[in-house]
């Protein structure tokens, strides 16, 4: 049994086509014959009707073929009876019921007349979609109703292809967000506003202009997803994108363009900030919006670090840290050469920060919302490499420090090894920076945070990265 499925729905009045025109080949086997008329989409056709207000046309081209096309030939149309169908059903093991005939009605004449040179005619019936969508609501299960039409003419009638039966489906259009999530990355050098787009989708052919509305999830709903996907996504905040109060279709396109702004300028570098959106309603009411779809609108602000020359000048560190005779000093740490080193002070009591342990002050030339430090351990021992390192940052000197990051895991244990630690960030700037090594593998436990006679650490070399966001 023969079985198209026809869903496209073509402007200028609800019309579903039945692929018009008779160039599908069917005439071949057919140019032994003078004439032969025949349904241009024969055999049985599924076609979705859309729930819209509005009943449906379908186009239905029947064509004429064979050897003596200039021979004119009347045809008609009928509608099968119920006692014909059966019989159809009994050969192909179907349940079809007729439609009533209150569920269509034919717009044009079901007979045509085909003069010379004439190849195809087009009849065109108007589906009732609400009275067939009732219908199929208290049909009972295991039958279904079609319209089944049968082609007569003055002549020869292909005898397979002379039956067309269109079964139809009901459906309620709807609107849904065309991507499940986008992800979005800006950099340090991109600008602090940007506009993005994402696109709403009608699933059918769009013949009105109307109205939809989108608003963000709410906390309760990002917990349960993270949860639930496994995530850490932060949520927006409204201060940090615009909007639009409605998203708005037009006609002839089932697509509408929701244009928002995104402020990143409180975004913290390398997290994931997500934008949930869904729908909330919908000015044409026969349209159903799928509320429960959520679209994630991902952004990053990855930011462009940049080397920053350290300098002896600009590095200073605690009285007495610093231990005499043995290693470069302070130099060493900025001299490009990892096989010099800085070793602080082992051979007496010293009290270190009760935060930042040992520390390494750096100001900076410009200032900076981003840092990202790398070092190497000294190259000829491992005794002393750091195991918590603690970054702190201010602005003058009188300020208080802001810790703003804290490493313990991943660090080198190497001699001459080398550690790149995260990028910290701050939406303040900064003009100085504290590299604080508050634990290291030498001494007792290793804490550098009290007063622990021989508790020390050793670099042999220290790299700086930074934006200004």
């Amino acid at each position: 049994m023969k079985r198209r499925t026809i869903s496209s729905l073509l402007l200028g009045g609800i019309v579903i086509a039945g692929l018009c025109g008779c160039e599908d080949n069917k005439g071949e086997y057919l140019d032994d014959y003078s004439l032969r008329v025949y349904f241009r989409n024969g055999g049985t056709q599924d076609i979705t009707l859309y729930s819209v207000g509005e009943n449906t046309d379908y186009e239905i081209p029947v064509c004429k073929g064979g050897s003596d096309l200039h021979a004119p030939v009347g045809t008609r149309l009928a509608v099968m009876e119920q006692a014909q169908l059966d019989i159809y059903n009994m050969s192909e093991k179907t349940n079809y019921r007729q439609l009533p005939a209150n569920c269509y009605e034919f717009k044009t004449p079901m007979e045509m007349e085909f003069g010379d040179g004439e190849l195809s005619k087009t009849a065109v019936v108007e589906m009732k979609t609400d009275m067939i969508r009732a219908l199929k609501d208290t049909t009972d299960d295991g039958v279904t109703c079609v319209l089944a039409l049968q082609l007569y003419a003055d002549g020869p009638v292909s005898p397979d292809i002379n039956r067309l039966i269109l079964v139809p489906s009901v459906e309620t259009p709807q609107i849904t967000f065309a991507k499940e999530s986008e992800k979005v990355f800006y950099t340090s050098n991109d600008p602090t506003t940007n506009e993005c787009t994402v696109q709403l989708q009608l699933d059918m052919d769009n013949r009105w202009d109307f109205n939809c509305t989108v608003a963000a999830q709410d906390t309760g709903w990002l917990k349960a997803y993270n949860e639930e996907n496994d995530t850490k996504y932060e949520l927006m905040q409204p201060s940090q994108y615009t909007l639009p109060e409605t998203v708005e279709f037009k006609s002839g396109s089932n697509t509408a363009d929701i244009v928002l702004s995104v402020d990143r300028t409180d975004f913290e570098p390398f997290v994931d900030y997500v934008l949930p959106l869904h729908l909330t309603g919908c000015t044409k009411p026969e349209m159903q919006i799928d509320d429960e779809s959520t679209y994630l609108l991902i952004a990053r602000l990855n930011p462009v670090t940049e080397k920053v020359t350290l300098t002896e000048e600009m590095l200073s560190t605690g009285e007495k840290f610093t231990m005499s005779g043995d290693g470069g000093g302070i130099p060493a740490l900025v001299d490009g050469d990892p096989q010099t080193y800085w070793h602080s002070n082992y051979g007496e009591s010293i009290t270190g920060d009760a935060t930042y342990g040992i520390y390494i002050d750096i100001k900076l030339a410009s200032p900076l919302n981003v840092v990202k430090f790398s070092y190497y351990t000294r190259h000829s021992n491992y005794n002393a490499v750091p195991t918590r390192i603690r970054i702190g940052v201010r602005n003058g000197d009188d300020e208080e420090w802001e810790m703003i990051g804290e490493v313990t895991e991943g660090l080198t244990e190497e001699a001459g090894g080398m550690s790149e630690l995260p990028v910290f960030f701050r939406a303040e700037k900064f003009t100085q920076v504290r590299f604080g090594i508050a634990e290291s593998k030498a001494g007792a436990g290793g804490v550098l945070t009290g007063e622990t006679n021989g508790a020390s650490t050793a670099l042999g070399e220290l790299m700086l990265e930074g934006a200004e966001l």
